[in-house]
């Protein structure tokens, strides 16, 4: 409950600092046209109790909707921490893995981790859509993979990979082929990367999976076929 209320708490007051910022912004544009109706007309006809309330129903209307979202969000990681905090049975290793970028719908991608299993490949959405504005954005996710505290436990791996968005499961039995192409992915830019896997389905759909960093193809392939 207290760590609920502090979230809450911390959740309402980024809801009114964002709310202020914006009303700020409304009292400005006000007094702007104010200035700019009384330069171009000379005439400096100015209602400010209309000003100020239109700015105080702005700034209410804004933390409402703000803050609303916020508990949309901690709502929607309730059961995910949830699942998390289960106490689950640890295994002797933790999981092995590595991070991946995944292009959908065209133009946008997502950055995700795969774990390896015996039964197949778990999937987790890490980062949304990102550009090439910081092509090494992706070591803080590569670091914490070679953290052996990351994750212990493999149900909470597995539960997680079908909650999230843009989450996945590929069965090994559906695994049909890896196919490692060490050609530089085109759209990539600067972002460093060492080709990428293509896997190919059983059910006749393909997937691409795009190894970030420095990483050993090889190796990669060799665990996806087990």
């Amino acid at each position: 409950m207290r760590e609920r209320t502090s979230r809450l708490q911390i959740g309402a007051e980024g809801a009114a600092r964002s709310a202020l910022l914006i009303a700020c912004a409304t009292l400005a544009a006000e007094i702007g046209s104010i200035v700019i109706n009384g330069l171009l007309n000379r005439r400096w006809p100015a209602d400010w109790f209309i000003a100020i309330k239109v700015t105080a129903l702005v700034g209410l209307g804004s933390f409402a909707v703000l803050f609303f979202y916020v508990l949309i969000r901690f709502r929607a990681s309730g059961p995910s921490k949830a699942i998390a905090a289960h106490p689950f049975d640890q295994q002797s290793a933790p999981l092995a893995g590595f991070v991946a970028m995944e292009y959908y719908g065209l133009i946008l991608n997502r950055t995700i981790f795969v774990f390896f299993q015996p039964e197949g490949l778990y999937g987790w959405t890490v980062k949304g859509p990102v550009t090439c504005i910081r092509p090494r954005y992706f070591e803080t996710y590569a670091d914490r993979l070679k953290d052996p505290g990351l994750i212990d436990y493999p149900e909470v791996v597995q539960r997680l990979a079908r909650l999230m968005k843009g989450g996945f499961f590929i069965p090994r039995a559906e695994i049909v082929s890896a196919e490692i192409v060490r050609e530089r992915k085109w759209g990539m830019g600067p972002v460093p990367h060492s080709g990428r896997i293509e896997l190919r389905l059983a059910t006749g759909k393909q997937r691409e999976l795009i190894l970030l960093g420095k990483v050993d193809a090889d190796e990669i392939q060799k665990r996806i076929l087990g």
